[in-house]
C-alpha cells in the first residue's frame, strides 16, 4: 500500500498535475476529481510492482517511466469513460427505437380533441345570450 507522503509527492508532481488537468477537461469533471481518479488508477493498476521508495525516487528524478505510467493511466480512464458513454448512448437508441412516440401520443390527442368538441357543444346550453342562441 502506498503511504500519504508518496501520494502527496505524486499530487505535487508537475507531470501528474498536467495529466490530471487534461483528464478533467476530457471528462468534464473538476481538477480535484480527475486527480483523485488518476491517483486511484495508478495505485490500483500501475504501481502494483513498485514500492513507495521506488515511486518517490522516480518522482524526484522526473522518471520517464513514471511519466509514461501516468500518461497511460489517464488514457485508460478516458477510454473507459468514452466506452461507458457509448454504451449509455446505445441503450438510449435501442430504447427509443422500441417506443413509437406517435403511437403513445396520438390516442391521447384524439381523446382530448373529442373532449374539447363535447365541451364546446355544451357551451350554448349553459351560457345563453344573443351570440349563442
Amino acid at each position: 500500500m502506498i503511504n500519504r507522503k508518496t501520494i502527496k509527492m505524486l499530487n505535487d508532481w508537475v507531470p501528474f498535475k498536467r495529466y490530471g488537468k487534461q483528464l478533467s477537461r476530457e471528462l468534464n469533471v473538476s481538477d480535484t476529481d480527475a486527480k483523485e481518479m488518476l491517483t486511484i488508477q495508478l495505485v490500483e493498476h500501475r504501481f502494483k510492482d513498485i514500492s513507495d521508495i521506488g515511486i518517490q525516487q522516480m518522482i524526484t528524478v522526473n522518471s520517464v517511466q513514471l511519466m509514461t505510467k501516468v500518461k497511460y493511466a489517464k488514457k485508460d480512464l478516458a477510454r473507459a469513460y468514452r466506452h461507458q458513454q457509448d454504451v449509455e448512448h446505445d441503450k438510449v437508441l435501442r430504447l427509443s427505437s422500441q417506443i413509437n412516440i406517435n403511437e403513445e401520443i396520438q390516442p391521447n390527442l384524439i381523446q382530448r380533441s373529442r373532449d374539447l368538441e363535447r365541451a364546446v357543444a355544451l357551451i350554448p346550453l349553459d351560457c345563453n345570450n344573443k351570440v349563442t342562441t
